[in-house]
């Protein structure tokens, strides 16, 4: 009878409290409000002041293998009253696994997946991603723990971005087997506070799927201050880069370090052929030129001379004149006792 009784009850009041519920005027549907605001208004209650607290305002479900909703709620972040404390949440739920969500927090748009924000637009129109919650965004697009891509076609599903350090990538398709690329990224030692990383820029062609390897050109940025250009070569004021580094122009200099050579002291060698300077002379009269130097016509055709290789060719010929200058040095002093002797007398 008891129960009987209750289910009477339940069902005349029902409807009563429905009654009560829903309140229809001109301006729409009130569900716990008397003044809509909206054709369907629904007034779920006063939000907790403490963290967590949550209104859930509508669920739509579908009931398959699993239980899928999409829920539309009200969620405090923080203490407080205030609404800057409070987020709108838009979140898809399968079984009790909270999925991708679009979170509309005090000012900001948000968007994560579960507990995960992946994305964050303030009113300042500052966007960031990859970003934990509250992360402070300091420029009009920050990325953090990824690589920000921008392609100026299409991009190929074909292209895994496994480029681990890299920062940021502009690349455009020629067509699909064709892409360049120029990367920005970290290399060398993670620990940049030591200032043993290196930052760089790397210009990536790619034909056909795979890199060529001499189109590869590689532009880094090392600490502390160091610069490197790791292939191919360098052309300030022409782009016709001949040698590692083409200069057309002056170059002004504190310093000129060259690499390792064989330096001229095996001119003083006790072994070393010193050349007469009647050779010397009669090979001048032939060649127009010292022995050993290149002649005019040889370095027109060579495009130069290697410094290095002529400081050591130059120096061995003032070697070989200080020699020259010591026997005739020897020779005169020689002479000079002779004709002393011969005189009669010492100078």
């Amino acid at each position: 009878m008891r129960a009987l009784y209750a289910f009477l009850v339940g069902s005349l009041l029902t409807p009563l409290v429905w009654a009560q519920a829903i309140n229809v005027t001109n301006q729409g549907v009130g569900l716990n409000t008397s003044n809509p605001e909206a054709k369907w208004d629904i007034y779920a209650g006063t939000l907790g002041t403490a963290p967590g607290n949550t209104f859930n305002f509508v669920s739509l479900s579908s009931h398959s293998a699993n239980h899928d909703r999409l829920q539309m709620k009200s969620v405090r972040e923080a203490n407080g009253a205030s609404w800057e404390t409070a987020a709108f949440v838009l979140q898809r739920k399968v079984d009790v696994t909270d999925m991708g969500y679009v979170k509309f927090t005090g000012r900001d748009l948000a968007l994560g997946s579960g507990p995960v924000e992946a994305a964050r637009i303030q009113e300042n129109g500052r966007v960031g991603l990859g970003l934990s919650n509250n992360y402070a965004i300091e420029a009009r697009l920050l990325v953090k723990n990824g690589t920000a891509v921008i392609d100026a076609t299409n991009f190929q599903n074909s292209e895994a971005l496994d480029w681990p350090n890299t920062a940021l990538i502009v690349k455009r398709h020629d067509d699909y087997n064709h892409m360049r690329m120029l990367s920005f990224a970290h290399v060398g030692d993670s620990n940049y506070q030591t200032g043993e990383g290196v930052w760089g820029f790397k210009l990536f062609d790619n034909v056909g799927g795979k890199a060529v390897s001499d189109a590869n050109t590689h532009l880094w940025l090392g600490g502390p201050g160091n610069f490197l250009v790791a292939t191919g070569n360098v052309g300030i004021g022409t782009v016709a880069a001949t040698h590692r580094l083409t200069v057309a122009g002056q170059v002004k200099a504190t310093g000129y370090v060259t690499g390792s050579v064989a330096w001229a002291d095996h001119v003083f060698a006790e072994d070393y052929n010193l050349a007469p300077l009647g050779e010397v002379e009669a090979h001048i009269k032939e060649k127009r030129h010292l022995p050993g130097i290149p002649s005019a016509a040889e370095v027109k055709a060579a495009g130069g001379v290697e410094l290095g290789d002529m400081q050591v060719k130059l120096l061995a010929k003032v070697e070989e004149l200080t020699l020259h200058l010591i026997a005739l040095e020897k020779q005169v002093r020689s002479q000079q006792a002779r004709i002393a002797e011969l005189e009669g007398g010492k100078l």
